[in-house]
């Protein structure tokens, strides 16, 4: 069963962001697209704490959808901290929530989702979520429905 995510809830994997000058838009806020970015960021750090390596090539899914919902505003050095966790997993796919908090206030100022695809590197077509990963990620689980996204999107 898939854990809440309320804000006592511990995320398995979080991350302190410095939001700099370029990412900023002209009315002074972080731009749309740096979210992505940071979800990116956020992806990668979690996976390759679950499997270290130093071998891109052994990161063995691709991004087939994301999305993201900003809630609040964020501004030029303000401290945000970002949080990934799996939301579900399916046979060759899996789904990955995101949250982006300000600490000192305990807001939640954007949310996002993601789906990843499982790829055989020598035909490039899908495969199934290896046993191990697998593993990892339906003990780091939370409950997507807390966060206000689907339980899993209906096209995976």
């Amino acid at each position: 069963m898939a854990k809440g995510t309320g804000p006592e809830t511990p995320w398995p994997f979080r991350e302190e962001i410095r939001v700099t000058f370029r990412d900023l838009d002209i009315l002074g806020h972080v731009n749309h697209s740096v979210y992505f970015t940071w979800m990116e960021n956020l992806r990668m750090e979690y996976f390759l704490r679950l499997f270290p390596t130093d071998r891109l090539e052994e990161v063995e899914f691709v991004l087939a959808e994301a999305s993201a919902r900003y809630l609040r505003p964020v501004r030029f050095r303000q401290k945000v901290q970002g949080e990934v966790a799996p939301g579900w997993v399916g046979n060759t796919s899996f789904g990955l929530l995101y949250r982006f908090r300000d600490p000192d206030r305990e807001e939640t100022l954007a949310r996002g989702q993601s789906v990843q695809v499982m790829v055989d590197p020598r035909t490039s077509g899908k495969r199934p979520v290896p046993a191990s990963l697998r593993e990892a990620l339906l003990r780091d689980r939370l409950d997507p429905g807390m966060e206000g996204w689907p339980a899993r999107p209906a096209q995976t």
